[in-house]
């Protein structure tokens, strides 16, 4: 797996250095850099802190797991691919809750989340953008 110090990139730097890879990649040190994996396909990509806005926006394929917390509009736009996310999300996020695979993705029991309080965001339509999204 390929490892990106993004202390010091903007995020068209992030973005390029995950376009060249062909491997999987975890990107450290990123400073709630924005748009991060934008149009992306078919990667697997760790983020080890917060993200900013519009993280996986216009993806295609993949997954990002999240570490931290994502600003607003995350997964806006996104056309297929998975976005888990371990802290918070922000205003208008389009993101599918899958349990199994949140749980999967970091190291959690799928027993004990389901004891825990949590709340599911789900669209209430198939139509992930036709509609409003749901607190269940």
């Amino acid at each position: 797996m390929k490892i990106i110090d993004a202390t010091n990139l903007d995020y068209r730097a992030v973005n390029e250095a995950l376009r060249k890879t062909s491997s999987d990649c975890t990107v450290e040190g990123c400073c709630s850099q924005r748009f991060i994996a934008a149009g992306m396909s078919g990667k697997n990509i760790t983020l080890k802190s917060n993200a900013q806005d519009a993280i996986g926006d216009t993806m295609n394929e993949g997954k990002i797991l999240i570490h931290g917390n994502i600003g607003d509009a995350a997964g806006y736009a996104m056309r297929g691919g998975k976005i888990y996310i371990q802290g918070n999300a922000g205003y208008r996020a389009g993101i599918r809750k899958y349990l199994s695979g949140y749980c999967a993705g970091f190291g959690y029991s799928v027993e004990k989340r389901l004891s825990d309080p949590f709340t599911v965001i789900a669209p209430d339509s198939n139509n992930l953008y036709k509609q409003m999204y749901i607190a269940s």
